[in-house]
């Protein structure tokens, strides 16, 4: 016997909250794999990557380890899914321990649809964090790349494509393509700060500037999209998963809306949160392929490093990690004029859906426990 799994909308003010109950297939009552969230099939798993679209599946990539607890050392490992719901694993893609740099840390994968990096149109290139061996093992970018459409990679050099700039922390490299100069951007997290360089190619990189941002800890697993607002307005949003614990806000994402100049980051204001939970760390966002600008997706780890290995599903079931339902995120224009990421949860859900339960108005003002006790399942 096990619970059954709920959906609950977002609690606003005077919001109508329907319950809606989802429909899977149940496991041993033994088991607290959860049926409707992906999981790593064994061992561990943390930070997510990125995914891509190719070839009408979204490609999901997350970091993996197969040794734990033995080691840390982590892979990517691969999976699919076409409705953001379902996930087919595909097991590992960017190995780890096969140079001499080892683990495989986090960055993000991009399709160079033009070939600009001369692996072939449409190769999948990802761009990492290793260990630089030759370098006292400090953080630097390495180059991986794949011709078999993202099943497999091969690491380009033993060397880094974005060496170590003589910072301790320089890590989780996000790549975009900036369409506005015709050239990909990566943005690079490097302790209270985030630096930006650019290249025509992939391989070859320049350090454009850097966005300072102290107070919130050490930013990791940084973000840079740009979006059109509800009302038709563009904004470039800037996020890092960020420490507020010292103020009294969360250990998640924060972000800030303002403008890329190329070199630099413009913040409209303050830093907000996409999610105000402890236990969405190191989450990423990608576009919708059928609304690039004006619709994202957006997955995080269900975990945090202040208890990231205190989780029973490790002693109950062989696995440590979980991650989030996936969301859709859209730009909206607050009333003071400011804008904010709003979300919900993807639209695929709704497809298991067997019945909704209305709760009526509900009146929240901090926590407020809903009237409402789960059916059970065999």
């Amino acid at each position: 016997m096990r619970p059954s799994l709920l959906l609950a909308a977002a609690l606003l003010v005077g919001s109508v909250t329907p319950i809606r109950h989802i429909d899977a297939t149940p496991v041993a009552a033994t088991s607290y794999r959860p049926a409707y969230h992906h999981t790593v099939p064994d061992y561990w798993m943390n930070d997510p990557q990125r995914p891509i679209y190719l070839d009408g599946q979204f490609h999901y990539y997350y970091l993996y380890n197969n040794d734990y607890p033995r080691t840390n050392h982590t892979a990517w490992r691969r999976t699919t899914t076409t409705d953001l719901v379902r996930f087919t694993d595909r097991g590992v893609a960017v190995p780890k321990d096969t140079t001499v740099n080892g683990s495989i840390w986090s960055g993000s994968a991009v399709v160079d649809t033009n070939n600009t990096a001369g692996f072939g149109r449409n190769a999948v290139v990802v761009l990492a964090t290793q260990a630089h061996a030759a370098n006292n093992n400090a953080q630097a970018q390495f180059l991986w790349y794949s011709t078999d459409r993202g099943a497999t990679f091969r690491p380009y050099s033993a060397a880094p494509v974005i060496p170590n700039p003589g910072r301790v922390d320089s890590r989780d490299p996000k790549t975009i393509w900036d369409g506005d100069r015709n050239r990909w951007v990566t943005v690079l997290a490097e302790n209270d700060r985030l630096s930006f360089y650019t290249s025509t190619n992939l391989k070859t990189w320049q350090r454009a500037g850097e966005w300072a941002m102290p107070g919130l800890g050490v930013l990791e697993c940084p973000d840079l999209f740009k979006m059109v607002a509800d009302d038709g307005t563009t904004k470039w949003v800037l996020g890092a998963s960020a420490n507020g614990k010292h103020i009294g806000q969360p250990n998640t994402y924060a972000y800030w809306t303002g403008t890329f100049t190329g070199t630099g980051f413009q913040q409209d204001g303050t830093h907000q949160w996409l999610d105000y939970g402890w236990d969405w760390y190191a989450a990423v966002t990608w576009e919708n392929p059928a609304n690039p600008l004006g619709s994202r997706y957006a997955i995080g780890w269900m975990n945090n490093w202040d208890y990231a290995g205190n989780t029973p599903t490790w002693a109950n079931d062989g696995f440590n990690g979980t991650n989030s339902i996936v969301r859709e995120i859209k730009l909206k224009r607050q009333s003071d004029g400011g804008y904010s990421l709003v979300s919900q949860p993807v639209n695929g859900l709704g497809n298991i859906v067997a019945s909704t339960t209305s709760l009526g108005t509900v009146q929240v003002n901090g926590i407020v426990p809903l009237s409402y006790a789960g059916k059970r399942t065999s």
